[in-house]
């Protein structure tokens, strides 16, 4: 049974030979950040050793990729991560950049997926890209038309027009996944502006202190399809264990009365939101911080922000307060979740938890530190022929269902074999399993 399942598999999924993903390094292999991201191929990690990068263009993903030109190279999903998280290692947009049409630090343009992630990385000085009608849109990240993940990354210090800390316009759907805003200014949005057919994901996020509304949902109307009538857009926003808090303006702003599905959030207002588990009590930051006027008390968006501590103080109602199902593994500081009876809301969780989980790449079963065939068979051994557990059976979940079965050996044979995707992360490098499941990973020896 177990060679007619293996060779089955292996006739169905042989058309093409995928190229192992391969890690980038800056600066010890590459000088910039961008060179390693037009050096990379798909599914590539660029991988950023601790520091400050201070850059005169927004970063991009596929900065090669023309859509117009056809002999362009093709547009990828990449991996940008930093080694040591976002408070070692700040990517800055240069003051004299900022006056460029193009002044966000990081767009996604592209068409990129879930696969393009972004992790680890404080990102400011962003001042937006010009809409050509005056506006500025996303000044730490403009997404349009893209779907990337933003994992751990604090977004501080950027203003636009619309969307100071993000701004998701078209037929984006960003995800954002233990990340905090604060400290941005707008006119709308200042946290976080979502127009149109867009529709963010914000899961275990903290947006604070930023000026123009944490979260601003706006709404598009068209004419038609009948005489007199419209057809109206509207974001569609989802936001799981989330805190909106301290935002000078409102938690979250509505144009045409569209806001999002929330859920277990601690959102401030006059009432609380509606929603399962949601609250509105403060959530007892360390410190919020400051903004500074410049001594124009009537012009918010030349204020100058100091960033406090957004971490929660013992007695917030934020701790425990959070839904476990599907939630990250660990918070935006590589503590354990949940510290307590169940996750915390917000990037932060409360206690400090050593993080207990084993560090592994995903597919790797046999942890020889390589994705090969020899995964496939040893998986397929222990289902089928009696085989030896995989030491860290998160490792042998290819596919981050929560089991191993034979779903995980087809998974790593059409990446293999048959231009699959990336596997979820962790792929490629160690890290920690994103996702709560019963699996574990008792042993593995590759990421000592």
């Amino acid at each position: 049974m177990f060679n007619r399942v293996l060779c089955g598999a292996g006739i169905l999924l042989l058309p093409a030979v995928m190229l192992p993903a391969a890690v980038l390094h800056v600066p010890g292999g590459y000088p910039t950040i961008q060179v390693a991201l037009d050096a990379a191929r798909e599914g590539d990690t660029v991988l950023v050793a601790p520091g400050e990068y201070v850059i005169t263009a927004p970063l991009n993903f596929n900065r090669q990729h023309d859509p117009s030109n056809p002999a362009s190279p093709a547009a990828r999903d990449l991996v940008l991560a930093s080694e040591a998280g976002p408070a070692a290692t700040t990517i800055r947009l240069s003051a004299a950049a900022g006056l460029a049409t193009r002044a966000s630090v990081v767009e996604f343009l592209h068409g990129e997926t879930a696969r393009s992630v972004l992790e680890g990385f404080t990102l400011t000085g962003g001042k937006g890209a010009d809409d050509g009608a005056g506006a500025r849109l996303g000044g730490g990240i403009f997404c349009g038309r893209s779907s990337p993940t933003l994992r751990s990354c604090i977004i501080r210090a950027n203003r636009a027009t619309a969307g100071g800390g993000l701004y998701a316009g078209g037929a984006a759907a960003p995800a954002l996944i233990n990340c905090v805003v604060a400290g941005n200014a707008a006119v709308q949005g200042g946290g976080v502006f979502v127009r149109s057919m867009a529709a963010a994901r914000l899961e275990n996020c903290t947006l604070a202190a930023n000026t123009g509304d944490g979260l601003f949902c706006a709404l598009d109307c068209v004419a038609g399809p009948g005489p007199g009538e419209f057809t109206c857009y509207g974001p569609f926003s989802v936001l799981t264990n989330c805190i909106l808090w301290g935002n000078r303006g409102e938690a979250i702003g509505m144009d045409g009365g569209v806001g999002p599905k929330a859920s277990y959030c601690c959102i401030g207002g006059d009432e609380v939101w509606p929603g399962k588990g949601n609250i509105d009590g403060d959530p007892l930051f360390v410190a919020l911080g400051v903004w500074e006027d410049e001594d124009t008390p009537d012009d918010l968006l030349d204020d100058t922000w100091s960033a406090g501590d957004l971490r929660l103080q013992a007695g917030s109602p934020c701790i425990d307060a959070g839904m476990d199902a599907g939630r990250a593994t660990a918070d935006i500081e590589g503590y354990a979740r949940p510290c307590g009876a169940h996750v915390d809301m917000g990037a932060y969780e409360f206690g400090e938890c050593a993080v207990a989980e084993q560090r592994f790449m995903r597919g790797d079963t046999n942890a020889d530190a390589k994705v090969d065939i020899a995964d496939v068979i040893y998986t397929l051994k222990f289902l089928f022929a009696g085989g030896a557990p995989a030491g860290c059976r998160d490792a042998a979940d290819a596919n981050d269902d929560g089991q191993v079965d034979i779903a995980d050996a087809v998974t790593v044979l059409n990446r293999l074999f048959g231009g699959g995707p990336p596997l979820p992360p962790p792929f490629g490098l160690c890290g920690l399993d994103l996702t709560i499941d019963a699996l574990g990973c008792d042993a593995y020896p590759p990421c000592r």
